[in-house]
């Protein structure tokens, strides 16, 4: 079986939106202007064609533009480029910077979930993908395929998928030349080795233009009767941050509330798959849960396991805290008591690290709830 590409969004400025977070738009969620640094979704469009095994691929296109760039002049770009599976993976990690508001509509902030919708709606109605000839070529530039450096590894790829030929011809002359119809083995080689699907696929093939609908291309699965999904609970640490309850009853923080629910909605394509159309319910749910969360009670603290602590600028933070503030030693490490002045180098303790326990938890009698077994842990 074919596997998927790289699910990275593949042109180089809009990369950032499927892994980076950065300042939300203003509370309540999708209201206010963000950041110039966002990028502004216009358009989607799926092509998609049977691979030589009966395998449907998919490709995704998108029109967009970085709102801090001048003129804005949309342009299509095409992301991905792979199965079903893959596609839906792919886009729930890009849905996944709405919430933060670094992927908006021209109009301002747009949720996640109408980001979704839209994708899966051109999903069960793809344009037919035209064949077309793909030319890999090495060179020097940013916009090249590849460049001396990776050359040997993406003709290794070439290699392992039984295209001796192009890997050959590719090593000895620097480019090589292939069908995505009858090729697309290695095409999907190619982009496993790292190569950007829009450095393989130029944007002038976004199909809308030059292709029609194919209802037989569809990625349409029934949707799921699944039981109503109860989130994890969770408690203000501060104005911003958020903390869950685990499966183990434990609690941990999840960041800023924005940047928790967008991990939940990159994580959530699993469950998608599993259970179609519940992702709906199932973000709206979550994110009432932490907009909602009640604030951590007086006497909260946080354990600490300083071997845990290994990257360098959690581990600043963390001595910076036994410094400089009242901390408890235990065998694993210390114990602290949060306060405004210590909160956020708490916080920036990785959460695997530190264990909030909630003042006078006997008292503090919050019900365990067990996330849905279909849902994955956000750590």
């Amino acid at each position: 079986m074919l596997a998927p590409s790289n699910t990275k969004h593949s042109n180089p400025m809009r990369e950032h939106r499927l892994f980076s977070h950065r300042e939300p738009c203003e509370s309540p969620p999708f209201q206010g202007e963000n950041d110039l640094g966002s990028t502004v979704t216009t358009g989607k469009q799926v092509g998609a064609f049977k691979a030589r095994d009966g395998q449907i691929i998919y490709i995704l296109f998108e029109e967009s533009y970085e709102k801090n760039v001048h003129p804005h002049q949309p342009s299509w770009c095409a992301w991905y480029m792979g199965d079903a599976q893959g596609a839906v993976r792919a886009i729930f990690r890009a849905a996944s910077s709405c919430e933060g508001g670094m992927l908006q509509s021209r109009k301002g902030c747009i949720t996640p979930e109408s980001y979704i919708a839209g994708w899966l709606k051109e999903l069960a109605q793809p344009y037919e993908m035209p064949d077309f000839q793909i030319c890999l070529e090495t060179g020097p530039g940013w916009r090249m395929a590849a460049t001396e450096e990776t050359k040997p590894s993406i003709s290794a790829a070439l290699h392992a998928v039984g295209r001796k030929d192009l890997a050959s011809e590719f090593l000895e002359n620097g480019k090589v030349s292939f069908s995505l119809h009858p090729d697309t083995e290695a095409a999907l080689a190619v982009l496993g080795a790292g190569v950007s699907v829009w450095k393989l696929i130029p944007s002038y093939w976004s199909p809308g233009a030059h292709s029609r609908r194919n209802g037989e291309l569809a990625y349409a699965p029934v949707r799921s009767t699944d039981a109503a999904y109860v989130p994890p609970n969770a408690l203000k640490a501060d104005a911003n941050t958020r903390l869950l309850q685990q499966e183990d009853g434990t609690w941990r923080c999840a960041g800023w509330q924005y940047s928790a629910i967008g991990t939940f909605i990159a994580q959530l394509a699993e469950v998608e798959l599993k259970a179609p159309g519940s992702y709906r319910k199932r973000i709206q749910a979550f994110r009432d849960r932490l907009v909602n969360a009640p604030q951590m009670p007086a006497g909260t603290r946080v354990a600490i396991t300083t071997g845990l602590v290994t990257e360098r600028y959690a581990r600043e933070r963390m001595e910076r805290l036994i410094g400089s503030h009242p901390v408890t030693q235990t065998q694993a490490g210390f114990e602290i008591i949060p306060d405004k002045e210590s909160i956020w180098d708490i916080t920036a303790i990785p959460p695997e690290a530190a264990i909030w326990i909630p003042g006078g938890e006997k008292e503090f009698d919050l019900p365990r709830t067990q996330p849905a077994p279909a849902q994955a842990s956000l750590f």
